[in-house]
């Protein structure tokens, strides 16, 4: 008779737990930004949050506290990767995510159909888009960072036009994607990545002490650096002009390599 009575005790004490519990949930994707979470006494003693839960991941570094900042930077997060929170709290008082619109989605573009021709090395969608939009942005992973490398003009439309953008493959995986900047809000947001695995021959630079001009091995996109990290130079071709440049060390992205070269002829003015 104890032993029945002590495990009713316990049901009766779980359920009035799991029946003081409340959950505050909110789905949204990663812009870079931490959440700073209100967490207010309960008047069943302590604070109000029991447990967080990111991604399905317990968190609960920072509960124990009036206000706390969920940092988001911790979990290696790329940008527009989904967010699930789930906030466990009493039934008595209800926490306040602040920022919560810093998480939330909003669509500034969208997006279909992104795919490539190889042979060609044309990027091409089809999207459409609203009047706070003024270009689309291809990006490219490389040199590991994402790297502009052409713009395309965007049309206000209510229904999907198509659009396509030269782009330059490189020995191995490519990766790209397309970004759109809101004008007013500046709220940036990007597509979906494609990835191309390319059997193309991989580019050499042929001198690391120039005169007049950076040679490579074939054709290959460029980025040109001077010492002190400002981009002097970009483009496409298997020549970069440096005849304007004065004498000194640059350092030079090409294909998937980064190489650093002198710059020893004279300053053409």
């Amino acid at each position: 008779m104890k032993k029945e009575c002590s495990i009713f005790l316990l049901l009766i004490i779980i359920f009035k737990f799991s029946y003081s519990q409340e959950e505050l949930k909110l789905s949204g994707v990663y812009k870079g930004k931490n959440l700073y979470i209100q967490n207010p006494f309960s008047e069943k003693g302590g604070f109000c949050i029991n447990e967080v839960k990111l991604n399905g991941e317990i968190i609960n570094d920072e509960i124990n506290s009036s206000a706390f900042e969920m940092d988001l930077s911790l979990f290696d997060f790329n940008y527009g990767d989904q967010l699930k929170i789930e906030i466990n709290h009493k039934s008595d008082c209800v926490p306040t995510i602040i920022n919560e619109d810093d998480i939330i989605e909003k669509k500034i573009f969208y997006i279909k159909n992104l795919k490539l021709d190889s042979k060609n090395e044309i990027l091409k969608w089809k999207a459409k888009g609203n009047v706070n939009n003024s270009e689309f942005i291809i990006e490219q992973r490389r040199w590991k960072k994402w790297v502009e490398i052409n713009k395309v003009k965007s049309e206000i439309s209510e229904d999907f036009k198509q659009y396509s953008a030269k782009v330059y493959l490189h020995n191995g995986k490519n990766l790209f994607r397309i970004k759109q900047i809101d004008k007013f809000t500046k709220e940036i947001e990007y597509s979906k990545k494609i990835r191309y695995e390319s059997d193309k021959k991989e580019v050499n630079l042929l001198l690391t002490k120039v005169e007049t001009s950076v040679l490579f091995s074939d054709k290959t996109f460029y980025q040109i650096f001077d010492e002190y990290g400002n981009e002097v130079l970009k483009g496409y071709g298997n020549k970069a002009e440096m005849l304007v440049m004065k004498k000194g060390k640059y350092f030079v992205n090409y294909d998937t390599k980064m190489t650093e070269i002198e710059k020893t002829g004279k300053l053409r003015k």
